[in-house]
């Protein structure tokens, strides 16, 4: 069981790093510090604890301290670097491999594009549409032929339901995909359950219009239901 303990620094994210809660046999490190001078100031950053067995994490490239310094201070993010002389040599070839793969610049565009995004959405004065037709709208007549006309087009297969899914019910105290909720009805079906049974229930109504009108298809109605997931609720 690993818990990761990180801080949040303007312009992209700081990097988590192991420890045991029991103290490591002492090794020689791996990379040799220079002595920090005044124009290095570095703040603490923090790391995440491990307390099951350390893995040692393969170096592809060996890298200096100097150049991983010189590589977050151009980002402005060598507080990364802060801890690195209480780490052993474990965590310091960990440390380094992780920060030689981070680009910096990269994270730093996405960053600004997303706050950008956000500053654009904020001055935007939308409108509401108003070519609209709703059912209030039409008399009975217009409603008969829309719900004719559905019924139709279902039964053609010409219809189907995507449903978005791909939230958790973290917020309501569940770990399950929110349309797994019980939601406190007095039968106890989840909103996937009552989904599915509206689905049945417009095929067979879909299925009844058909053969009313004549309709001599062997094939049954069947509406497809695609539902979106996401790593979280699939």
């Amino acid at each position: 069981m690993q818990r990761t303990a990180t801080r949040f620094s303007r312009g992209c994210l700081g990097i988590p790093q192991p420890i045991q809660t029991a103290k490591p046999r002492q090794s020689p490190p791996i990379f040799a510090k220079p002595p920090l001078s005044s124009k290095c100031c570095i703040k603490r950053a923090s790391v995440p604890f491990c307390t099951s067995q350390r893995e040692e994490m393969p170096m592809h490239e060996a890298v200096s301290y100097d150049e991983l310094l010189q590589k977050c201070k151009a980002a402005g993010q060598e507080h990364i670097l802060a801890d690195w002389d209480s780490l052993d040599a474990s965590e310091q070839q960990q440390l380094a491999a992780e920060v030689r793969d981070l680009d910096f610049d990269f994270i730093s565009r996405t960053l600004l594009a997303s706050q950008a995004a956000v500053e654009a959405a904020n001055h935007h004065s939308s409108q509401p549409v108003t070519d609209v037709i709703t059912l209030q709208d039409v008399d009975a007549g217009q409603r008969a032929a829309w719900h004719k006309l559905g019924l139709s087009l279902i039964a053609q297969g010409k219809i189907g339901v995507l449903l978005l899914a791909g939230g958790q019910g973290t917020r309501l105290g569940s770990n399950l995909p929110k349309g797994c909720y019980d939601v406190g009805l007095p039968s106890h079906k989840s909103l996937f359950q009552l989904q599915a049974e509206r689905l049945l229930a417009v095929q067979r109504l879909a299925a009844a219009a058909a053969a009313a009108g004549g309709g001599s298809s062997v094939q049954p109605v069947l509406v497809p239901w695609f539902i979106m997931t996401s790593p979280f609720a699939h």
